[in-house]
């Protein structure tokens, strides 16, 4: 989990569909460091909209009942808490972090991927 993760391009064209405006300079991340810390500068789409920002937070695994294990984040900025889910996919041998964009049924995500190095 260590690591930088970046989201999707694929994920940002959904963002950019609904309103998200992206500048050019925009970094879209998240870094997981082993302990414990995290710092988020990407795309956080809420009730308000889709804002760019920058927070730092803490992050670890979360076992569920159903055997599955999602990342669990939490972060605070703009004054209140916010805690969000993230499942795993194995996409070729390498793992992507995702949650739900919007309706389910409309099989939408928001994606992250490792930086290889």
């Amino acid at each position: 989990m260590v690591g930088e993760w970046n989201l999707r391009s694929s994920s940002l064209e959904i963002l950019a569909r609904d309103g998200y405006v992206q500048k050019s300079s925009s970094r879209h991340t998240l870094a997981i460091r082993e302990d414990g810390s995290l710092t988020f500068v990407s795309a956080y789409p809420d009730s308000d909209g889709i804002q760019h920002i920058t927070a730092k937070g803490r992050w670890g695994l979360q076992h569920h009942d159903d055997r599955t294990t999602t990342l669990e984040i939490s972060m605070r900025f703009g004054g209140s808490d916010h805690i969000e889910a993230f499942s795993f996919a194995d996409e070729d041998g390498r793992i992507v972090l995702w949650q739900t964009y919007g309706d389910p049924d409309m099989w939408e995500f928001v994606e992250y991927t490792k930086n290889s190095s």
